[in-house]
């Protein structure tokens, strides 16, 4: 007799943005794919949730208060996800490889956040880089 299959864990996911709105676009985006947890609205809150949570994957803003993204994924070097993936508005090439060179191997755009950013984070839980094509 086989044994039941059990099916896989939905990979956790912890969002940094201070903007309520990106919370609710996040939360439809990935919702039915990943269990979204209590999310960050600075890089400070960030750190403690993180390191409280323990999420599979940290989806992050680089423009946040206290903290900005980029200093608070640096921050938790000691201590890595298994994903760090940028969300911003910001298309610099030179953020671009600040935020990859400190831990992250996803870089979406928020306005190509439905197309780009689920498959973003299924890249980066395959340890494989993904940048939004609109900054190719």
């Amino acid at each position: 007799m086989p044994l039941p299959s059990r099916a896989a864990p939905v990979p956790t996911v912890l969002l940094a943005d201070d903007n309520p709105r990106i919370h609710g676009l996040v939360a439809r985006i990935l919702g039915d794919e990943f269990q979204m947890l209590d999310g960050a609205a600075d890089g400070e809150e960030l750190i403690e949730t993180a390191l409280r949570l323990m999420p599979d994957v940290l989806v992050v803003d680089i423009g946040m208060p206290r903290l900005n993204g980029i200093e608070a994924v640096k921050r938790l070097s000691s201590w890595r996800p298994a994903a760090v993936v940028f969300l911003t508005s910001h298309g610099e090439t030179s953020l671009v490889e600040q935020a990859m060179a400190a831990g992250g191997l996803g870089y979406v755009l928020k306005e190509s956040a439905v197309e780009d950013l689920a498959l973003a984070i299924r890249a980066a839980l395959r340890s494989e880089c993904y940048v939004s094509p609109s900054l190719k």
